[in-house]
């Protein structure tokens, strides 16, 4: 379930043009689908964003909701130090952190970017940058990936 916002358009019809959530959530909190939508941001080109939540995978908090006022509390949630302690020990999260780490370290991420496949639900994200790469094949059906590098398998 999620929150939403409404506007009216010039013909008076009302659309959503607003979903309040957290994206673990709205993956229907699927560590293995989390995980893999959260490694393709990492491998598309850009400075990838994660917020905290993000990065302790949070769930859409009700209660917060109730009490706020705009509705985007949903994804707002105040985590405690215990509960931060206890998510980032979540395994899938330890594996996000650590190709966080390895995107922030690749120098391949520097240099040239392709991406392929899309059929059958597999795609393979690649870059290059002189003799470094790093490349992410991907299975969407299965949820399972591997990071590859010029040496051979990373992650």
């Amino acid at each position: 379930m999620f929150w939403s916002s409404r506007i009216r358009t010039g013909a008076g019809k009302e659309k959503i043009y607003q979903l309040g959530g957290t994206f673990f959530s709205a993956m229907d909190e699927d560590e293995d689908a989390y995980l893999l939508a959260r490694i393709v941001q990492l491998f598309t080109p850009g400075i990838p964003q994660i917020y905290y939540v993000g990065l302790l995978a949070g769930t859409n908090d009700f209660s917060c909701l109730l009490a706020g006022t705009g509705g985007r509390e949903v994804n707002r949630h105040n985590f405690t130090e215990a509960e931060i302690r206890e998510r980032m020990q979540a395994p899938f999260l330890q594996k996000l952190y650590e190709v966080m780490r390895f995107r922030n370290r690749c120098p391949a991420f520097d240099g040239e970017f392709s991406c392929s496949g899309g059929k059958d639900g597999k795609i393979e994200m690649r870059w290059e940058n002189g003799g470094c790469s790093a490349v992410l094949q991907a299975d969407f059906r299965t949820k399972q990936y591997r990071i590859l590098t010029e040496a051979g398998e990373a992650h």
